[in-house]
């Protein structure tokens, strides 16, 4: 059945293939940045990021809308991950690298080391969050996602993703505080010490 006048209007301006190239190849770093993060594990993380941006390279032509780009890619790294998962029944995730954290020129080692536990903790907890959870949360969180984009590329509904995203703030709020409750009180500074 072919097409009336008014249904090609309608349909969206396919890209040219260099410019869907060119903005995969711009979107490579991001996303083997998120997988390693999202992973846990930097090696692994980046050998499935590049899966996923080889099957997208592949597919390129099949993809309709130019402007879902970077949700679709995002999206078969996901499954390219959860794929992995469901074939490796031994894997365990476990915390990747912690970034290199600047301290402050005054800062102690007492205080960088309690900087760098509490990255540790953050990252622990993170991974501990369920699947969905964790990737709405970083998807929102760390690369700034809208719940339109992330229910797109997730396929599910906006308000799955809002109920997700709460879910883990909750989550990662409650456990956050039971580690700071038992975190030691904070020495009173000589002002509060003294009449």
């Amino acid at each position: 059945m072919a097409l009336t006048g008014q249904e090609v209007d309608q349909q969206p301006p396919r890209a040219e293939p260099d410019d869907l190239r060119a903005a995969l190849v711009a979107l490579a770093e991001e996303l083997v940045g998120f997988m390693q993060h999202h992973v846990g594990d930097p090696h692994l993380g980046a050998d499935i990021a590049q899966d996923a941006l080889a099957q997208a390279f592949q597919a390129l032509d099949r993809l309709r809308d130019p402007d879902a780009l970077r949700g679709w890619v995002y999206r078969i790294a996901i499954n390219r991950f959860n794929d992995h998962v469901r074939r490796s029944k031994s894997f365990r995730q476990e915390p990747g690298p912690l970034p290199e954290r600047v301290a402050p020129d005054d800062a102690g080692p007492v205080r960088q080391a309690l900087a760098h536990e509490l990255d540790s903790e953050l990252r622990d907890q993170l991974l501990a969050l369920p699947e969905r959870q964790r990737t709405v949360l970083m998807l929102h969180g760390v690369r700034g996602m809208t719940h339109r984009d992330i229910a797109g590329f997730l396929e599910i509904t906006v308000d799955a993703v809002k109920m997700s995203l709460f879910h883990a703030r909750e989550k990662m709020r409650s456990r956050l505080e039971r580690y700071l409750g038992r975190a030691p009180a904070k020495r009173p500074s000589r002002r509060e010490r003294s009449p």
